[in-house]
């Protein structure tokens, strides 16, 4: 006998009102649309159920089975089978958490195309209107979609025959602060793309080592390569040994941090090795346009996709890159930290290696001569007058770039002018000065290079 309408079984209602709770995280839209399907199929269960020529284990098993089959094959999210529509896109079938806006259809068109056509893009869209999502997902999806051309390409004798070659770039993700790309790593985790994927940051954001963490810049350093070369860094041990068995694909900085400190595995040297053979790297601006760093980071831009988020910004990050700030805290601490070089090597404190062949006077006269620049330089600063900018409403003075070499070739009070002066120059000066004062003169039999004294 078939069963009846009043009799199905409770975990068969329990089934299906997980999936009700599941249409939660969709929008109010996508919502309806989730439990209005979800109703029919509960209708034309029941009418199945109920009719007298079909049984339970000739219906419901196999119906279940291809209802849950049709669930997973959609997409997953934090491990779990969702609802996730397909767009087809320019050719190119796209993924998207939820039911796309017309605005999101048209970004994500514009970035599929631009990708096909290998073409720049400077696409603008209003604040709310989810472009970083339409962004990650159109461009992961034409990466996928190449991805499946390349693999088909190399079976397929035409392709061959005919030269074609399917490139597979990698994605560079950039923005201004790390702040926002942890916001970039939030949105993909919504998405059904799982790349392999790293956010590069630096030891500031990394360091796990109780001491070297505590300092900064070039100082944080020197200390993480002291500890690293003296094998005093646990997490840079545990790192050789078993890094390979860390993850950092879709996690933020703080996740990667936790993973590693669980595994005793340094993250920065972690993220820096897996940036080789990502697919999805989120990086800063800095990261991208400067040249050094790239190098260090050992990362090509050639046949990439390059990203850059909240695009107003990149004009300061330039200027920034292409620039330097010295204070004269700066001159004054280098002017410091010459004074204590002379005293060393004038106590004999400093090894034959850091004076090379060269005598301890004519080292000590070189220090000076420094010194002096550095001083003529620090006159040249203070005697610029500033003014209040009507932009940035700041004190300062603008100038060419050439007005920097004309600070550093102007003398001043205690010191002299760099473009005018040479060693052997100042040794000539203070030879000319002598022979004023005391009649006496600096031997150069040897070239100079001792300077001794003779009365």
């Amino acid at each position: 006998m078939a069963p009846s309408c009043c009799t199905i079984p409770s975990w068969i209602t329990g089934q299906w009102s997980i999936g009700v709770r599941r249409t939660d995280m969709f929008s109010t839209t996508s919502s309806r649309l989730g439990a209005f399907s979800l109703a029919m199929s509960m209708g034309t269960l029941v009418k199945r159920l109920c009719n007298p020529s079909t049984t339970f284990e000739k219906w419901w098993i196999p119906y279940c089975d291809a209802m849950w089959r049709q669930t997973w094959r959609v997409g997953e999210v934090r491990g779990e089978a969702v609802w996730m529509p397909t767009y087809d896109i320019e050719g190119v079938s796209v993924e998207f958490p939820h039911e796309a806006y017309d605005c999101q259809l048209e970004y994500m068109r514009s970035v599929v195309r631009a990708l096909e056509h290998g073409e720049n893009a400077l696409l603008e869209s209003p604040t709310g209107t989810g472009k970083t999502l339409a962004l990650l997902c159109a461009s992961l999806g034409w990466r996928r979609h190449r991805k499946e051309a390349a693999e088909a390409a190399k079976t397929n004798w035409e392709a061959h025959a005919e030269g074609k070659s399917f490139n597979v770039p990698n994605i560079f993700y950039s923005s201004r602060t790390h702040t926002q790309l942890k916001q970039v790593m939030k949105e993909l985790k919504q998405t059904s793309y799982k790349p392999s994927s790293v956010i590069l940051g630096s030891r500031q954001h990394f360091c796990l080592h109780s001491s070297v963490m505590r300092h900064s810049g070039a100082r944080q350093n020197a200390l993480c390569r002291r500890a690293v070369d003296e094998h005093k860094c646990p997490f840079y041990i545990g790192f050789r040994k078993c890094g390979s068995k860390v993850s950092t694909a879709v996690k933020d900085i703080e996740e990667i941090v936790e993973s590693c400190k669980e595994s005793t595995v340094c993250p920065y040297f972690k993220v820096r090795e897996d940036a080789k053979d990502a697919e999805l790297l989120l990086l800063p601006y800095d990261y991208l346009i400067g040249q050094g760093t790239r190098e260090s980071l050992q990362v090509s831009l050639k046949n990439s996709i390059l990203i850059f988020d909240e695009g107003h910004n990149i004009e300061r990050s330039c200027e920034e890159n292409a620039s330097f700030e010295l204070t004269q805290a700066d001159i004054a601490g280098a002017i410091g930290e010459l004074e204590d070089a002379f005293d060393l090597v004038e106590q004999g404190q400093v090894d034959e290696e850091v004076l090379k062949d060269m005598p301890c006077d004519a080292f000590l006269k070189l220090l000076n001569l420094v010194k002096k620049h550095l001083f003529a330089l620090e006159d040249a600063i203070s005697e610029e007058k500033l003014e209040k900018d009507a932009v940035t409403e700041r004190m300062m003075r603008k100038a060419p770039g050439s007005r920097v070499l004309a600070l550093l070739s102007k003398p001043g009070q205690r010191g002299i002018a760099t473009e005018k002066e040479d060693p052997f120059a100042q040794l000539q000066r203070q030879n000319d000065r002598m022979r004023k004062t005391c009649g006496g003169w600096v031997d150069e039999t040897d070239g100079g290079k001792r300077g001794a004294w003779r009365l």
